[in-house]
């Protein structure tokens, strides 16, 4: 497996560092060897890699893609927030300051 370079150029600083260390792993040049499916994707290792070894980037890897799609959820939800909250408080609170500033001027009615 080739290491898809929008992957890695897309990841977290921990994401990079796993990739390096997949890369150490994979067999790029070499003659491929077992290979283990991660979800959607698959990753192929050297010939002669221990399946602990495999079983363990395997499991890195996933959690690793699940704590980058947390990242960017949490981020697309802050985003939603922020664009579903913030404007309508703003016009609400500029309402009230407009109704607090013409009860101000209003004359009294005796």
């Amino acid at each position: 497996m080739r290491v898809r370079q929008e992957f890695s150029s897309n990841c977290a600083a921990p994401c990079r560092l796993l990739v390096k260390g997949l890369a150490r792993l994979l067999s790029v040049q070499q003659q491929r060897g077992p290979s283990v499916d991660v979800g959607i994707h698959r990753i192929e290792f050297k010939a002669g890699v221990s399946e602990d070894d495999m079983r363990f980037v395997a499991r890195a890897y996933e959690a690793e893609m699940h704590a980058l799609l947390n990242e960017r959820r949490m981020g697309h939800v802050q985003s939603v927030l922020g664009w579903g909250f913030i404007p309508p408080a703003f016009l609400f609170a500029a309402g009230w300051t407009v109704a607090w500033i013409r009860r101000g001027f209003r004359q009294p009615a005796n």
